[in-house]
């Protein structure tokens, strides 16, 4: 009996202090760990609505072009005339865009056009510009230039 009390005497609480630092170095880990995931999870919310805008400027030029080629009365192609434009149109769980088309006040003789009356076909030069915007308030503005066959001699 007299060797068990002295054992218990002697020992000094070292496994107590060193499982104590082991489990502060976890804490700190997960810690650290946790705010880690949680900025790449807004990264990629702020990634996803940036493209989102993205699309929804592409859209509005897809659909811009989309309704003066099916409407060519709609496109004017004579210096100072006002913007084809659509929109604002909105898209569920998206977001919303919108699109004008000018007329470039430039036009170009297309090779090889020759109809046999007049001069040929010119191409009419349109500029459309978009602007997109997500549900979270993301905007891009997009611009694509297109152009509009026509009767040529225009200038």
């Amino acid at each position: 009996m007299g060797n068990d009390k002295l054992n218990i005497r002697s020992e000094s609480g070292a496994a107590l202090v060193v499982g104590l630092v082991l489990l502060l170095v976890l804490t700190v880990l997960a810690v650290a760990t946790m705010n880690t995931a949680g900025l790449e999870v807004i990264m990629a919310s702020n990634t996803q609505t940036s493209q989102a805008a993205f699309q929804m400027a592409e859209t509005g030029i897809d659909v811009n072009i989309g309704t003066t080629d099916n409407n060519r009365a709609l496109l004017v192609a004579v210096a100072g005339a006002p913007p084809v434009c659509i929109g604002p149109t909105a898209v569920p769980d998206v977001g919303t865009f919108q699109a004008c088309a000018q007329y470039t006040n430039e036009s170009t003789p297309i090779p090889g056009s020759s109809t046999g009356v007049g001069t040929g076909l010119a191409a009419y030069h349109f500029d459309t510009n978009a602007l997109g915007q997500s549900f979270r308030n993301a905007r891009s503005n997009n611009t694509q230039s297109f152009f509009v066959p026509g009767p040529g001699g225009g200038s």
